[in-house]
């Protein structure tokens, strides 16, 4: 939901979240274990009066915490569990009322991926939540104007 003076709006943010060779990306970004602060461009789609979808969508400045954390599943063998979760704060320089987190795991083994999956989790009740923002590692992607930017989605 982002906040105005008058009216509440909501807002779906598209992340592009990777997972390669033992390392997560998010939009191309790679992540390291812990929370980081992001903001970066990335596609926005907004609820509107308009039924025409492509009127809705734009590329946008996002401000976003993101948690990873990965826990290994039995001491011999190889499995590994990786959580993800994102909080969005700020959207265009408007700042966002979120209640509910996307949560994603994946399943590796090795290096190749068993399984994912992603469900919301309320934002009081997630790990992401519990963690003081004073120790978010704090990054901005360069080139922020979206001048010489192309953007890949997976849907």
């Amino acid at each position: 939901m982002l906040k105005t003076s008058e009216e509440s709006q909501e807002a779906q943010v598209v992340f592009n979240i990777t997972y390669n060779s033992g390392q997560i990306y998010v939009n191309d970004f790679p992540m390291k274990r812990g929370v980081t602060r992001i903001k970066c461009q990335t596609l926005i789609l907004e609820t509107g009066n308009s039924d025409n979808l492509l009127e809705q969508r734009h590329l946008g400045i996002v401000s976003v915490r993101i948690m990873f954390r990965e826990w290994p599943l039995a001491s011999r063998s190889n499995l590994q569990l990786i959580v993800i979760q994102e909080e969005v704060t700020e959207i265009d320089g408007r700042e966002v009322q979120q209640e509910e987190v996307t949560e994603i795991n994946i399943l590796i083994k090795g290096m190749r991926v068993l399984r994912h999956s992603n469900h919301t989790v309320l934002l009081k009740e997630s790990m992401l939540y519990s963690i003081p923002r004073d120790n978010d590692m704090l990054f901005t992607l360069p080139n922020l104007s979206g001048k010489g930017m192309s953007i890949a989605l997976n849907a």
